[in-house]
């Protein structure tokens, strides 16, 4: 006769975490459809110390099993329980985030593939590279462990050792003409790796679909306890947006369409480079686009394959997202925080806005060079009503301030 102690385990539901599980009276087939782990702690008159099962080895013959746990005990009869030595061990594990310039990296802008002490035109340094000797930092560390913003957008790094790169910063910096950038700890969680789009890993499934409605993207390589974020165009797509899963071995799907990336093209085409999107401006409106172009497949595979368009492969099988919402200062770009801010700001459409933070009074002020939201006539009329649109703004209500929320990303599967 057994005696249950505990159940824990982790659900089914994306970004789930472990916790304790009610067993009275839940039926067994339920607990396999909600809970994609589970271990069962017991006691018995024949053995002084509690026994532990890993539920997921009777899956298979109890998946329909209507009974509890403790009827699935019963049922058992005489055999054997399938004992493990223990439950997994794991720590909980969390993102941190910092400004580059209040951390004390030196930054100098380069050409790709010449030396930075090279005297090259302005329009030619395109890159920027990364590096601190105080403290003394390992740059390979940090290109290994952290995602980095220009301007409000995650851009792809590289590293020799020395330095860390930052492909287009340079770019971006010259386009918007401002100055801003962060790195994004990925340290307590494991590495990260970044995997450029390239025209060879994204297909469709069937020649009438669109990239736009459904892409699927290879990564060619093992996503074994790992996990896939993606950044397109500059912005990252949160795992709990629900538009970027996980399909099968090394393959996702995304659903361009649920994303606001027209909105997204106008908020940000004075910051990055679009030219390589191929858009046919208007002669009267350079800045108006055709929006079937614009969703078009030729269109959708050069913003799936642009530089600021990449997956982020993290070393753990899960991670949560907390969120921070903060309170809006009547100064215009400045929130307030009860803590201290130590997470990335995500501001209007999922932009990440680069903020600096004092503390005045037992409350912390982050202060930003963009915060605002644009009220574009786009985004009033939606996108289904309109054929060519430019940036053009509401004239009842052109621009407010916008929300801002702290997101901190972690995982609970840190091996101790």
């Amino acid at each position: 006769m057994y005696t249950i102690v505990s159940l824990q385990g982790i659900s089914t539901a994306p970004r789930a975490r472990w916790g304790a599980v009610d067993y009275s009276t839940t039926g067994m087939y339920e607990l396999y459809m909600q809970y994609r782990h589970l271990y069962l702690t017991v006691t018995t008159n024949f053995f002084p110390d509690p026994l532990i099962v890993d539920l997921n080895e009777y899956r298979t013959k109890y998946m329909g099993f209507t009974g509890t746990v403790q009827d699935f005990l019963t049922d058992l009869g005489s055999e054997t329980l399938k004992t493990v030595t223990s439950i997994p061990t794991y720590k909980t594990g969390t993102t941190s985030y910092a400004d580059v310039f209040q951390s004390g990296y030196k930054v100098e802008l380069l050409a790709p593939n010449i030396h930075a002490t090279v005297d090259v035109p302005k329009v030619m340094r395109t890159d920027a590279r990364l590096s601190r000797d105080y403290p003394s930092t390992d740059m390979r560390q940090v290109h290994e462990y952290c995602m980095c913003s220009v301007n409000g957008y995650w851009h792809l790094t590289d590293t020799d050792g020395e330095y860390l790169y930052v492909k287009d910063a340079g770019k971006t910096n010259f386009i918007s003409q401002r100055n801003t950038m962060g790195l994004w700890s990925f340290r307590q969680i494991g590495k990260i790796k970044h995997i450029p789009i390239t025209l060879s890993m994204i297909f469709k499934q069937a020649n009438d679909s669109r990239f736009y409605e459904k892409t699927y993207i290879k990564l060619n390589e093992s996503v074994e306890g790992k996990t896939a974020l993606l950044v397109l165009g500059g912005y990252l797509v949160l795992p709990d947006a629900g538009v970027f899963t996980h399909v099968g071995n090394d393959t996702y799907s995304l659903d361009i369409s649920r994303l606001p990336i027209a909105e997204r093209y106008f908020d940000s085409f004075k910051d990055i480079d679009y030219t390589s999107l191929g858009l046919d401006n208007s002669t009267t409106n350079k800045d108006k686009i055709n929006l079937a172009q614009f969703y078009s497949d030729p269109v959708m595979k050069k913003y799936l394959t642009m530089s600021q368009s990449f997956i982020v492969l993290v070393d753990t099988p899960e991670l949560f997202i907390n969120r921070y919402h903060l309170h809006q200062s009547p100064i215009p770009c400045n929130w307030q925080s009860s803590f201290e801010p130590k997470h990335p700001l995500f501001v209007a459409n999922g932009k990440v806005a680069e903020y600096v933070k004092t503390k005045e009074d037992n409350i912390w002020s982050l202060r930003t060079a963009d915060g605002w939201r644009q009220h574009r006539v786009l985004s009033e009329l939606g996108a289904s009503q309109l054929t060519n649109v430019d940036h053009g703004r509401s004239p009842m209500r052109p621009v407010t301030n916008t929300s801002a929320t702290l997101v901190e990303l972690g995982s609970d599967f840190i091996p101790v």
